[in-house]
């Protein structure tokens, strides 16, 4: 009996490390690959207490076992270097990365590690190279800011719709997070405020029909 319960448990166990990887969802990575991101980086600091390393999300683009955990890609911020802060933003799609740094360089600081490739680059990079698979890192893992989601819900509904709405009537108050400002990693992708929906450089009425348009499934 001993024997059949350990058996059964076993496959259980088995069972959820499987389930827990699914297609395109990513995980909460743990810090495996700082040593090898901190070689090809090379920092000018190597005292932990000089930089910041953090692997903030795996990829896996097919479900995977437990021999077959590696992820396609580990979305990794890192900077070194105690300076002053100092902003800086880039647009990816439909999202917003902005940091505000105490770190050199004055950069997102954003990187993609491919294990299997043993390549590392940058958000950027990376973006230009396969923006649809690195759209899951800020779909799946909560990176960046969701331009027209003013009310931070992290999902583009009526209310933001409204509270556009509101704002321009002045019923309400832009929030002071609203104007995106700082050093730009491209200047070819830009928004200047994360209630500008339709990116025309400007924060009106037009940004809450467009939003209201898009939920409808309607060109705007």
């Amino acid at each position: 009996m001993k024997k059949i319960l350990c058996v059964t448990l076993a496959v259980a166990m088995l069972l959820l490390s499987v389930l827990s990887v699914s297609a395109g969802v990513g995980t909460d990575a743990t810090p495996t690959y700082e040593e090898i991101i901190l070689e090809k980086l090379n920092p000018p600091y190597t005292d932990p207490y000089q930089y910041e390393y953090k692997e903030l999300y795996s990829y896996h683009s097919s479900p995977a076992t437990a021999d077959e955990a590696t992820p396609d890609y580990v979305l990794v911020f890192m900077n070194t270097g105690n300076f002053g802060p100092l902003y800086s933003c880039g647009v990816f799609g439909d999202y917003v990365v902005r940091e505000r740094n105490d770190y050199s360089p004055y950069e997102l600081g954003y990187y993609v590690y491919r294990p299997a490739e043993d390549e590392l680059y940058t958000l950027r990079e990376a973006w230009n190279e396969n923006p649809e698979e690195i759209n899951q890192a800020f779909i799946d893992g909560a990176l960046g800011e969701l331009i027209g989601d003013v009310d931070k819900d992290n999902v583009l509904s009526v209310k933001d719709a409204t509270k556009i709405q509101k704002c321009i009537a002045r019923i309400e108050d832009f929030d002071s997070e609203d104007e995106i400002s700082g050093y730009t990693d491209d200047e070819t992708e830009t928004c200047d405020y994360i209630s500008d929906f339709n990116r025309d450089g400007v924060r009106n009425i037009k940004d809450a029909t467009a939003i209201q348009k898009h939920i409808a499934g309607l060109e705007y």
